[in-house]
């Protein structure tokens, strides 16, 4: 993917920021849809790499469940654009028919719902 970065501005950075290696934060963000990672990646975290990568950011308010719930909308809405549907998309949405959380669940159902629309 390519894409534009994210650059801090100067009241998000400091002159004499004294951060180390070991902040909670991330060290860069991304635009959505450039150089962040897949929809696919997404809904493969695990809840552990979903607290690392969100760790800082305002995607947290969402919660794993909230964010596996939008990305199986969002997976739903590109596959419905494709005549011939991604393998490892309808993979990842059959996978989460059975999640744990209805709403996720139930996402996944819609987004299957949408497949070749």
């Amino acid at each position: 993917m390519t894409g534009a970065k994210w650059i801090p501005t100067s009241a998000e950075t400091s002159e004499d920021d004294t951060s180390s290696d070991d902040d909670d934060g991330p060290t860069e963000a991304t635009i959505p849809t450039t150089d962040g990672p897949a929809l696919v990646d997404l809904m493969r975290m695990s809840e552990d790499e979903w607290d690392a990568y969100t760790r800082g950011s305002a995607m947290r308010r969402a919660g794993y469940a909230g964010l596996r719930r939008n990305v199986a909308i969002a997976l739903g809405n590109w596959l419905s654009t494709s005549d011939t549907p991604d393998p490892e998309a309808v993979g990842e949405l059959v996978a989460a028919l059975s999640d744990e959380d209805p709403v996720v669940a139930e996402a996944a159902a819609w987004g299957l719902g949408r497949v070749g629309r």
